[in-house]
């Protein structure tokens, strides 16, 4: 009995290990980039089966351009090598029983690659020529040839996009026009995940946990994007895609120094955990000073430093050959700071962003959820000296699946949910905090049919989406044909509607400014400026007998409102106030306090609109002072045809022309209140007509022009709606514009000179980026110019692997309103320098010098920003 045991024991351990016999060949290898030399790490390497490409196994390289694939059963494959910026190479590998195939390779590198693989223009796998949208992308070798301060300086350049710096850290951008101030219309994903502020959607891309290290590629669509990302995607969308961990194993440091007193300090690491497991640490610390602030209203604190810190971690777990799961939190720390807002600027003290995200991938199905936090700290807005507090969250859910039901056709369908918490204490949202939660679903659907083969295809697309605060869904289309004549060579039409909804603070804000916007210092001539938001029953403002009713602080009770025309009940307040100026003579005062106060058919009062841009007064008639409806949605209507080729091997071309149409368009936050005063010229009828009896005609004349300048000068009240809490403040609300259309044009190009030489240019046009006045409601600037070019060359040296890099940008001059922020951004051109040196020394450290604004231009790029000058900065780099 025993013996038989033993005989079945060793019969079933041949069993077993038989497959293991069969499958103990391996093929290692190491990955060089064939011109320089270097090594090249995460790339990505997979073996094929020759008969149906089906994948077998696959690797990355390592830090060292290392590769190791065991398990394998003898037999031949396929080894297909690949790496962004370089051509794919395949080959075919025969591998012996229980044998290890050693590989060499050298890949080439690709200076113009048409085949580009994007996931951003329809939410799945394409080639960037066949994406529905004009494409750009940002690859890890163009990321790594600049010392970037914040990430978006990596799109600078970029056909069609716009970026304003603030200052160091700060910028505000936008694609195609209409940036603001504390702007969020351009979507901004990190693995598909949104990292605006929860609350108040704004695009703050130094408060991001990632590093430059962990950037893989960054990939920027230009153009409406509802049907498939939701409402708020007028502008396009920036996806910064990181790198996995599977990919990008070792540990980076580097450390950079420059002017404006700049230090920073990263450090990531990348491993894994056996074949299934991969993790990702990294963190970052910055300080610099900041350029000097240029808003003389402000009271900028003496200390301009501005100083961040950051950490990230990630966890991917391969579950099977086509599926994964990961796992990534992060968080980021604005230690201080200045920044614009709407309202004016603030000093950031300790305000955080932070995020959990968990993802999960199989084949065409993708599922993610995600919550985003932010906390304000000790931040305060710099003009009421009022602290501000922002504990809000964003809670989102997206589920999308793909399939192709035949060769020909592809559908992608997915569901979103969007949850804004806001958390401001009364800080933001005043007497709405209780009511300003907002809730967001969506459905969309995606077909992308083959008509001819891959030369012409049609693509139909729709979402609905439902937002707790409006009053009807919106449904966002998109329809377009693509017709390829030719290899590498595209042609698009596309039709988009998109909507932007109200943001929270449009739909809820209630935050003073400041409690004296004239600078008075003393009652009653102390009005606030206050930033309100509108209610679902909008504004109304009372009039009596046709008349508008205003309220005043020289009213004993403000509460009890007077016709505009009834002003002169004021006459003796604004005596007071006269005859408490030093500037008016003594004999004056003792005439004007003779004099009685006129009735109302005598002086009556005038209408005037406090200018954020000159500081002064605009005379409006009453007929413009018009109740404030409920906000609705802005709705997009784009029209856009695209041309994108390689024109010869070395030559690769692009353009768009699109044209948009914007209904309903929701305008920052502007004055709609205006103030009363004593009606100028009838002032000085009466004056003189009071005053001629005693002093004479000739002295009556002067005394008369004299004292009704400055009464006439004198704020009586304001004319505010019934809404208002308090009904003597100015309120800054945002409106409903009619229609605006404008159109514009994208034009880019890189050609390849030499092996080691790329050059490449964008140049973009909007035919009309200020509207003078839109439907009576006043002017509207698309805070953009309208005209921008670009051009640049980077260059590899062969023999050392020293790269350099060299940028021309031009922004055309253009007038700006947004906000409380106003005036005229002269046109500039800055030259950037970069070079990049790989030093010979053990480890192989690179050493990357980089130049921005080289000849120092003196230049503001956004009103109330900093006057930014030459930053330049060096950045030592390990790979270990």
């Amino acid at each position: 009995m025993r013996q038989r045991t033993i005989l079945w024991t060793v019969l079933l351990c041949a069993v077993l290990m038989s497959p293991l016999h069969a499958q103990n060949a391996a093929v290692k290898g190491n990955v060089t980039n064939a011109m320089t030399g270097e090594v090249l790490p995460g790339v990505h390497i997979r073996l094929l089966n020759p008969n149906d490409n089906s994948f077998v196994s696959g690797a990355y390289t390592d830090m060292n351009g290392d590769f190791h694939i065991n398990g394998l059963s003898p037999g031949s494959y396929q080894l297909v090598t690949t790496f962004l910026g370089c051509k794919t190479d395949a080959r075919t590998v025969d591998l012996a029983a229980s044998g290890v195939a050693d590989i060499g390779i050298a890949l080439e590198e690709e200076m113009l690659d048409m085949g580009e693989v994007v996931v951003t223009a329809s939410r799945r796998k394409e080639k960037a020529l066949d994406a529905p949208a004009s494409v750009a992308i940002v690859s890890s070798r163009d990321i790594q040839a600049r010392n970037a301060v914040s990430t978006m300086e990596h799109i600078e350049g970029v056909q069609g996009v716009d970026i304003a710096q603030k200052g160091v850290m700060q910028h505000e951008y936008v694609a195609r026009g209409l940036n603001n101030v504390f702007n969020g219309t351009m979507r901004t994903l990190v693995d598909n995940r949104l990292t605006n502020l929860p609350s108040l959607r704004a695009n703050i891309s130094y408060l991001q946990s990632l590093s430059d290290a962990d950037i893989d590629r960054v990939e920027v669509v230009l153009g409406p994007g509802s049907a498939l990302y939701g409402p708020n995607v007028t502008n396009g969308v920036v996806n910064i895609i990181t790198k996995s961990p599977f990919a990008s194993r070792g540990t980076d440091v580097a450390v950079t120094g420059g002017e404006q007193s700049l230090m920073a300090l990263s450090a990531r690491h990348a491993g894994t955990l056996g074949s299934d497991f991969g993790y990702r640490l990294s963190a970052g610390y910055t300080k610099a000073k900041d350029w000097e602030y240029t808003d003389p209203r402000e009271p900028y604190p003496a200390d301009r430093t501005a100083e961040r810190y950051n950490v990230d971690a990630r966890l991917d777990y391969l579950v099977g050959q086509n599926s994964s799961l990961t796992v990534n939190a992060g968080r980021s720390t604005a230690v201080s700071g200045l920044d614009l807002t709407d309202n004016g600027a603030v000093a950031a003290k300790d305000f955080s962003y932070s995020h959990v995200q968990t993802r999960f991938v199989s084949g065409d199905f993708f599922a993610q959820a995600y919550l985003n936090m932010n906390d304000a700290g000790d931040t305060y807005l710099l003009r009421a000296n009022q602290p501000i507090v922002d504990n809000s969250k964003k809670i989102v859910a997206e589920v999308q699946h793909g399939a192709s039901p035949a060769d020909w056709e592809h559908l992608t369908y997915g569901v979103d949910m969007f949850l804004t918490r806001p958390e401001t204490n009364g800080t933001i949202m005043g007497r709405n905090e209780d009511k300003d939660n907002v809730n967001e679903f969506g459905a969309y659907v995606q077909s992308d049919t083959k008509l001819l083969g891959d030369n012409l295809s049609l693509l139909l697309a729709g979402r609905i989406d439902y937002h707790s605060a409006l009053e009807n869904p919106v449904f966002s289309p998109r329809a377009g044909i693509r017709f390829s004549p030719a290899e590498n060579h595209s042609m698009r039409i596309t039709y988009n509607q998109a909507y932007l909804t109200p943001a929270i603070s449009d739909l809820f804000l209630d935050m003073q400014i400041t409690d004296d916007v004239f600078g008075m210092t003393v009652d009653p001539l102390m009005y606030g400026l206050r930033n309100a938001g509108v209610p679902e029953t909008g504004y109304t403002f009372t009039r009596q007998n046709g008349d508008l009713v205003f309220y005043s602080k020289l009213n004993p009770d403000p509460t009890m409102g007077l016709p505009v025309g009834m002003a002169s009940a004021y006459w003796d307040g604004v005596v007071q106030v006269l005859s408490a100026s030093p500037e008016l003579p003594d004999e004056l005062k003792q005439l004007l306090a003779m004099i009685p106060a006129p009735d109302a058919s005598q002086v009556g009062g005038s209408l005037a609109q406090l200018n954020l841009e000159t500081e002064g007064f605009d005379l409006v008639d009453a007929s413009s002072v018009n109740d404030i409806a409920r906000l609705k949605p802005t709705s997009l209507q784009s029209w856009e045809i695209g041309y994108k080729s390689m024109l010869t091997d070395r030559l690769q071309f692009g353009v768009d022309m699109y044209n948009s149409q914007y209904e309903n368009f929701v305008t920052p936050a502007r004055v709609a209140t205006p103030n009363v005063f004593l009606n100028g010229e009838q002032t000085a009828a009466y004056l003189y007509a009071q005053a001629a009896p005693i002093i004479g005609d000739e002295a009556a004349q002067q005394f008369a022009a004299a004292v009704a300048e400055g009464m006439a000068q004198v704020p009586i009240g304001t004319v505010t709606p019934d809404q208002a809490a308090d009904r003597t403040e100015i309120l800054m609300i945002p409106i409903n514009y009619g229609d605006i259309n404008y159109w514009g044009t994208d034009i880019s190009f890189r050609a390849g000179l030499l092996r080691n030489l790329q050059i490449g240019g964008t140049y973009s046009y909007i035919n009309k980026v200020y509207y003078d006045d839109v439907d009576g409601k006043g002017p509207l600037s698309l805070n953009v110019p309208q005209n921008k070019a670009s051009l640049s060359m980077q260059y590899t040296e062969p023999s050392t692997g020293i790269q350099g890099m060299a940028q021309y940008r031009f922004i055309d001059g253009f007038r700006m309103k947004s906000g409380v922020y106003e005036g005229t951004i002269k046109p500039y051109g800055l030259v950037d320098l970069g070079v990049r040196v790989p030093l010979p020394v053990p480890m192989r450290p690179e050493l990357q010098l980089s130049v921005r604004n080289l000849l120092d231009h003196q230049h503001v790029e956004f009103v109330g920003g900093g006057m930014i000058g030459r930053l330049m900065t060096a950045r030592l780099q390990v790979r270990i």
